[in-house]
């Protein structure tokens, strides 16, 4: 087969493909899953004690006396109630609180209207209209920070809930 005839079987050029491609480097989507830990049993429950059969034979003192705990095998303390789950952090937490609190989601988007209107009416004012896509990051900018403190401030507001929301 020379250098640019086609393979003869449609299997031979295949393979040869196959052969010469290397391997991707690995990532999150090719690495291999670890392996899965094994299913955790839970400890079987012990079967009620028998009772005793009644013996008409007399007990010596000291048997009678002689307390002992009962033996349960498998028997472990109980687990510690699970922690209540933390609440949300971040852009996850920002979110659900927005989605949650329609009076919050209305302050937030107050803020940045009226930050933009004031940033326009200055311009107007001062008759620079030509610099307006220049200074445009002012008033972004500062909504930032303002949203952020809002968003701050009903954070705490749910984790101590004496205090109130914006």
């Amino acid at each position: 087969m020379g250098r640019h005839s086609a393979p003869e079987t449609d299997e031979e050029g295949f393979e040869s493909a196959t052969q010469r491609l290397p391997s991707p480097p690995p990532t999150a989507w090719t690495r291999p899953l670890p392996p899965a830990p094994p299913p955790s049993v839970p400890p079987a429950q012990p079967s009620p004690p028998a009772q005793p059969s009644v013996s008409a034979q007399p007990v010596s003192s000291e048997a009678a006396t002689a307390v002992t705990a009962p033996v349960v095998p498998g028997a472990a303390e109980p687990a510690p109630p699970a922690p209540a789950p933390a609440p949300a952090a971040g852009t996850r937490g920002d979110l659900q609180l927005l989605r949650s609190d329609t009076r919050l989601l209305l302050w937030c988007v107050g803020a940045v209207v009226v930050l933009f209107l004031v940033y326009t009416s200055v311009l107007i004012v001062l008759g620079r209209t030509d610099v307006y896509l220049i200074w445009l990051w002012v008033p972004t900018v500062l909504s930032g920070i303002t949203i952020g403190g809002l968003l701050d401030r009903a954070h705490r507001a749910v984790s101590s809930p004496d205090r109130s929301a914006p």
